[in-house]
């Protein structure tokens, strides 16, 4: 789905970081890595950050002419609350280039959406799995309605057919982290989680440069993949 003057966005599954040994997590992500127990939460952080930067140097390449080999490149992050390196918002440093690149990223169902921007721009990334039971038409997913979308949102929700309401949940959810991304807000900031439809939406998605896309099962990313059957995603940039 590409879109003039937009973001670039890939996905890929976590499995395909086993596919690029030459890729090693520095040592900031070494040592987070092993604060996780062994199994699968420490196997998904370190497939997440190699596929970070193969789905970015990738992206990179087709506005820059040539592709830089994901294991020169380096996944830096910080935080502009509290100026910690350990955590924030994530960039992608190229050999030879003055500044790192701004990108976002985020792990869902064994799979990794990756975003950045030609110009540099401010972009928030965010993946969902419509299957979670979250979105479901169950009691744990009125719950997490509940806790998660306003009065307006869910109001709107009730118009949507049942049978397509889990998958309009997990779309405004994306959108809801990808924006809190972006704004650096996150989802904890003054005004709670995002509003992102009906008249009180959040006032970010009303700026003159803010955009956004969504992308739904089988719409085909930037380099060639398309999103499985269970996934949607949300980009927002500006």
């Amino acid at each position: 789905m590409p879109v003039e003057n937009g973001p670039l966005w890939a996905v890929a599954p976590l499995a395909d970081a086993t596919l690029h040994s030459e890729v090693r997590l520095n040592k900031a992500e070494a040592e987070r890595a092993r604060g996780f127990s062994p199994g699968i939460a420490r196997e998904n952080f370190e497939a997440g950050r190699i596929m970070a930067r193969v789905l970015a140097s990738g992206l990179r390449g087709i506005f820059a002419g040539n592709e830089v080999p994901p294991s020169e490149t380096d996944l830096l992050q910080s935080c502009g609350g509290c100026g910690s390196t350990a955590h924030g918002t994530p960039a992608l440093q190229v050999p030879n280039l003055a500044s790192p690149l701004r990108l976002s990223y985020a792990r869902n169902s064994g799979w990794i959406v990756v975003a950045l921007h030609p110009e540099n721009r401010a972009v928030g990334a965010d993946l969902a799995d419509i299957d979670d039971r979250g979105f479901a038409q169950t009691p744990a997913g009125e719950l997490f309605e509940a806790y998660a979308y306003s009065g307006t949102e869910r109001r709107l929700l009730k118009e949507v057919p049942p049978r397509r309401r889990p998958r309009r949940r997990a779309e405004w959810w994306t959108l809801k982290e990808a924006l809190a991304k972006v704004s650096g807000e996150g989802l904890g900031g003054p005004a709670g989680i995002p509003v992102v439809a009906g008249a009180d939406r959040h006032e970010f998605l009303d700026r003159p440069t803010a955009q956004a896309i969504g992308a739904g099962p089988g719409d085909v990313d930037s380099l060639g993949t398309r999103l499985p059957a269970n996934l949607v995603a949300s980009v927002v940039w500006h």
